[in-house]
């Protein structure tokens, strides 16, 4: 299944109410996850960034700019706004999973780090499914060691706020 295009005259209305109030929190989530739905990760960082700006201590408006910089490619930038939520929250194992992919995403894998992240997903919140995703992660990671190949990375969260 394809795509849909981008909505043009929603960014273009969007844009407007940007332009007239820079404040609007939901407006540039709008902007955002239209251009990630999209594939245009790098303007989707642009207007999320921006809601960083705005909200510097939300940690799931962090963990989506990681997303959007980590879907472009540009994994330093991500691993920053995911460290930044980790310190923000060290109660939370949601970036450190997001981690666990970004490590074994670089151009040298590091599946040391890899696995210290999802170790730490599963002792931060053991019997969650995300405890379960990690420690999965963890088994396939020992298992492709031994083999010598890497699972594929996939990000999480989604481009969208839960709260």
């Amino acid at each position: 299944a394809s795509a849909r295009p981008l909505d043009e005259a929603k960014i273009a209305e969007w844009t407007a109410k940007v332009a007239a109030d820079p404040n609007d929190v939901s407006t540039l989530r709008s902007l955002a996850a239209e251009y990630f739905r999209v594939g245009k990760y790098a303007e989707s960082a642009t207007w999320q960034a921006k809601i960083v700006d705005l909200r510097p201590t939300d940690v799931d408006n962090r963990l989506i700019l990681g997303v959007a910089h980590y879907s472009d490619g540009r994994y330093d930038l991500a691993e920053t706004q995911w460290l930044k939520a980790a310190e923000l929250d060290p109660t939370s194992a949601d970036p450190w999973y997001n981690l666990g992919f970004l490590y074994l995403s670089l151009e040298v894998p590091d599946d040391k780090r890899a696995e210290a992240a999802w170790q730490k997903v599963v002792d931060m919140a053991p019997g969650t499914d995300l405890a379960r995703t990690a420690a999965g992660h963890l088994d396939r990671l020992d298992t492709s060691v031994s083999a010598q190949t890497s699972p594929a990375p996939s990000p999480a969260p989604s481009p969208t706020p839960t709260k």
